[in-house]
Parts: structure tokens; sequence; C-alpha cells
């Protein structure tokens, strides 16, 4: 269990063998924002330079039912 107050942050990271975090399961009494991300990707793949990559993940709650 962690406790954060209002404007606090808590990173967690997979470490030096990189460990897949999918499935992770959290949860709060209070709204929070959850982000995932990459410090060094290849966009193209191939390509000499490396790009961050981070997105806020949306709640399992509100995904969808019907998707195309």
């Amino acid at each position: 269990t962690i406790t954060l107050n209002r404007g606090q942050t808590h990173y967690v990271s997979s470490g030096i063998n990189y460990a897949d975090l999918s499935g992770t399961r959290i949860t709060s009494s209070a709204p929070i924002a959850v982000y995932g991300g990459n410090s060094g990707t290849y966009i193209p793949e191939g390509s000499g330079f490396a790009d961050m990559v981070l997105e806020q993940i949306p709640p399992v709650s509100s995904w969808g039912q019907q998707f195309i």
C-alpha cells in the first residue's frame, strides 16, 4: 500500500531486467492518473535515434464493449 497526498507522484519501474508490468492492478480511493511509457524507443524501427514514448492509461471501467 502506498499513500500519496495531493500533487505527489510514485514511480514504478520494471528495473534492469525489463520485466513486463502489463496486468499490474492499481486501485485508488480518489481520482488518479496512470502513465506508461518507454524512455528510449526507436521509431521507426532501425532509426538511429531513440524517442521517449509516454501515454496516459485509461481505467478499465472506461473501456468499451464494442470495437471495430
